[in-house]
């Protein structure tokens, strides 16, 4: 390995490092929080000081979990993550393969217990202590060798991998992280009852995404509770291609419909002007009304040509829905007029503004219009997402799961028993974990309690 390699080694595997790139993270995290990310952030931007917005912009602070530098910020921890596991990785694996053997008598120059054994044929102690090892549990071994019978028996090797599997988990986890941010997508549509949309737009604002199919809202009701509190948003949504419908499915607060990977999720709803019933006069006489919805025209039984050219919810905020209306018939070239569901705010606009011939009745004549009835439509709201990463993490999630049952939960136990002659039958309890002592003592003292009754004598030397 040469000296840039060696460099970039020891850099990687440096547990400072880990700790800088998690705690750059969480302060990236803390501002994503702070700061409002994507669609909120067009909401809210509009009143902040044009130059800090643009500094924002610019710093890509409005949307930090898609920028440059928090993929990079997870590149370098995967990184990290790598070469940390791959340095430490043949220690590990050194522990895991080493065995001690069925005969190590250096486990015996602290044993935890001595006795006295009883006398009995060594076959007959062999299957004692078979039985003593089965007890503890994992693979068990035994060796006879003349003046000396061994014991062995462990099980948890796999314990020393643990913190790996947790590692592979976070770079699992990463890898999907990375996938839904680079190809997934979010979105949102509003649909009107009764209309049909083909197409989404995606949360930059900047693009819309092609279906493939088309749906349909056929219904969309909220029940409230006495209180006025929402109780349930539903929409019923049928699926079209080409016309042809496919399925009908409803879509209700946590319970999103999903086709070919992209999920529809009810998120909000509410009420958008539509358009409006007007009636027509001349002088006095009533020639006609008209129902017009924007962009609709109409031609009265005399000749009167309208058109709805705009409409506003709130014209100017604060003076209510508007709608402005071309006319042009006999006795009067095209015209356009604004009509308002409350005529009397007109008084609150400035005297300039009244002056405008769109805001002037008088410019119609001998024609008037009365607003009869505005029309209001109800939609819903869909969130739109999709998420090729999503299994990935999952993956990983329950692999980080079993990761922390090996690392916290699991042990390598190891347990050997000694029967020797010398002058008189001896026997030696040894043991050994890597952690959960607590547990490798309630194992041995099971162990301990059959010895005690079958094998050993009371005595304890």
């Amino acid at each position: 390995m040469g000296y840039k390699e060696r460099d970039f080694w020891r850099f990687f595997r440096s547990v400072k490092l880990t700790i800088i790139l998690l705690v750059v993270m969480a302060i990236f995290a803390l501002i994503g929080t702070l700061i409002p990310q994507r669609e909120e952030a067009a909401r809210v931007v509009q009143f902040w000081n044009p130059k800090i917005m643009e500094i924002f912009f610019r710093l890509g602070l409005f949307d930090l979990y898609h920028s440059l530098v928090f993929r990079l910020l997870l590149l370098g921890l995967a990184i990290n993550i790598v070469v940390c596991s791959l340095d430490r990785l043949p220690k590990s694996i050194k522990l895991a393969t080493h065995s001690l053997g069925p005969a190590p008598d250096t486990v015996f120059e602290r044993p935890i217990v001595a006795l006295r054994a009883k006398e009995m044929e060594p076959k007959v102690f062999m299957e004692k202590l078979k039985k003593a090892l089965r007890l503890f549990g994992g693979k068990v071994q035994i060796a006879d060798l003349g003046n000396r019978i061994y014991g062995h028996s462990e099980y948890g090797r796999s314990s020393y991998f643990g913190v790996y599997v947790v590692h592979l988990s976070v770079l699992v986890i990463l890898i999907g992280g990375l996938i839904g941010s680079i190809w997934g997508f979010e979105g949102y549509v509003n649909i009107l009852e009764g209309d049909v949309i083909d197409t989404v737009e995606l949360r930059d604002g900047k693009s819309v995404l092609k279906l493939g199919y088309s749906i349909r809202c056929d219904e969309f009701r909220a029940d409230f509770y006495p209180n006025g509190t929402p109780k349930e948003f539903r929409s019923r949504l049928t699926i079209l291609n080409d016309g042809e419908e496919l399925f009908v499915r409803d879509v209700l607060v946590n319970h999103p419909m999903e086709i070919d990977g992209i999920r529809f999720y009810q998120a909000s709803y509410g009420t958008i002007l539509y358009g409006a019933i007007f009636r027509f006069l001349k002088g006095d006489q009533i020639i006609g009304e008209a129902e017009l919805k924007k962009e609709m025209q109409q031609t009265l039984p005399n000749g009167l040509k309208v058109e709805l050219k705009d409409l506003r919810e709130d014209f100017m905020g604060r003076l209510g829905p508007a709608f402005l209306l071309r006319l042009e018939g006999e006795g009067l070239d095209e015209k356009e007029i604004w009509v308002f569901k409350r005529p009397e705010l007109l008084k609150m606009i400035p005297q300039e503004m009244k002056a405008s011939p769109r805001l002037d009745p008088s410019t119609i004549l001998p024609y008037k219009v009365e607003l009869k009835e505005v029309i209001e439509r109800q939609y819903t709201g869909l969130q739109v997402s999709k998420d090729p990463g999503v299994n990935v993490v999952w993956i990983g999630c329950f692999m980080m799961i079993l990761g922390f049952f090996l690392t916290f939960f699991y042990s390598h136990r190891q347990l050997w028993i000694r029967l020797e002659w010398d002058k008189t039958p001896r026997l030696l309890v040894a043991a050994r974990t890597n952690r959960d002592h607590a547990g490798l003592e309630h194992r041995v003292s099971k162990v301990l309690d059959y010895i005690r009754r079958e094998i050993a004598e009371r005595e304890e030397i």
